[in-house]
């Protein structure tokens, strides 16, 4: 009888830093994952976190991925990216069925996926969007774009008509289109959201503009440690240094983008530092948003659907809009645990509409 059940269908959100899973209904777990450090061990990685869980069977699974994982430098091109990626969990996992997920919208099998690496990387915002069009507890009809903020990235997608909104595929065509904005809450180098900083360091009257340096001693993580945005995870020392997620490690990293230290630079100094690093890491993300917004024919004001874990940073990129926006949290429509692995979730859903369109 067990081998006639319907296997429990998984989407998995394969990224280059984090892994994501959850069935159909919103069951989730999730794990850091730097692909370019630990590929080799993806498909042990991903198999572990199959069998910790109480709801996955392996035999009686199907794998429905989502990729993005496949730009890690570790892979010299995407095709190479690809292939590993499936050939390493379909190994790992050689009892379940899977099946890849396409910016066409369409589900490829894994031999077919490695023939066709560029329609299916760099997926996992399709798939997103395609789900929440075709769910009408989204009332998609009324939102006009999804933003997606995660560790590195953000994600703005148009939507027209409950429609996605975009003829771009790729990762370089979205960037072109400030639909894929390389920033975000954790990974993103301080030196690549502002030059310099304005401080009254010398002068406590008068602030004078200082550069920082084009070093990775610190991170946008540091800023919202600093500014309280972010709770501390003092066993954490995934960072710059490797010293602890915490707001002294944090203060001593921003310090150190402009040559000082905790030592000689005041805390309220370094306050001001991150909240002008938060600002203009704000406006280049609405101005993005805004072209958007504009090349969907919003006029004034327009509805968001905001996923991912970057609302400290979408509140105050609303500040910068010229738009009045009406945001909408996924995480208060599906649970949050849920809600920060949607990609994986939106994987389950199509994954499952496809086959029971198949078998109807």
């Amino acid at each position: 009888m067990s081998s006639l059940a319907s296997p429990t269908i998984v989407g998995a959100d394969i990224g280059g830093a984090n892994l994501k899973l959850s069935d159909t209904t919103g069951r989730c777990v999730s794990r850091a994952f730097p692909m370019w450090l630990e590929h080799q061990h993806l498909g042990q990685v991903v198999r572990n976190m199959l069998t910790a869980t109480d709801w996955i069977n392996l035999e009686q699974v199907h794998l429905a991925l989502t990729l993005t994982g496949e730009l890690a430098d570790c892979y010299a091109t995407r095709r190479q990216g690809v292939k590993h990626i499936i050939e390493s969990i379909s190994s790992a996992v050689p009892t379940a069925g899977i099946s890849v997920y396409g910016v066409d919208g369409t589900w490829y099998s894994a031999e077919d996926a490695c023939l066709s690496p560029w329609t299916v990387a760099a997926s996992n915002w399709h798939a997103l969007a395609n789900w929440i069009c075709k769910s009408q507890r989204f009332s998609p009809s009324t939102l006009h774009a999804i933003v997606d903020i995660g560790s590195t990235t953000t994600d703005i997608i148009p939507l027209v008509d409950a429609q996605i909104a975009t003829t771009a595929q790729t990762d370089r065509q979205r960037m072109q289109l400030s639909q894929l904005v390389y920033t975000g809450m954790e990974r993103t180098p301080l030196a690549m959201v502002l030059s310099e900083v304005s401080l009254a360091i010398d002068d406590p009257q008068v602030p004078i503009a200082c550069p920082l340096m084009a070093e990775r001693f610190a991170t946008m993580d540091d800023v919202y440690l600093v500014l309280g945005l972010t709770p501390e995870q003092s066993h954490n020392c995934d960072t710059a240094d490797g010293r602890p997620r915490d707001i002294q490690s944090a203060t001593a990293r921003l310090a150190r983008m402009i040559g000082e230290d905790a030592e000689t630079l005041s805390s309220e100094l370094i306050g001001t530092l991150a909240t002008q690093a938060l600002d203009a890491q704000a406006r280049r993300v609405a101005a993005a948003l805004d072209t958007n917004l504009r090349a969907a024919g919003c006029v004034g004001s327009a509805k968001i659907l905001l996923t991912g874990h970057g609302t400290a940073l979408f509140r105050q990129a609303q500040v910068h809009s010229a738009f009045s926006i009406e945001t909408v949290a996924l995480s208060d429509i599906l649970s949050p645990e849920a809600a920060r692995v949607a990609p994986a979730l939106a994987a389950a859903q199509l994954c499952s509409m496809d086959r029971a369109e198949q078998h109807a």
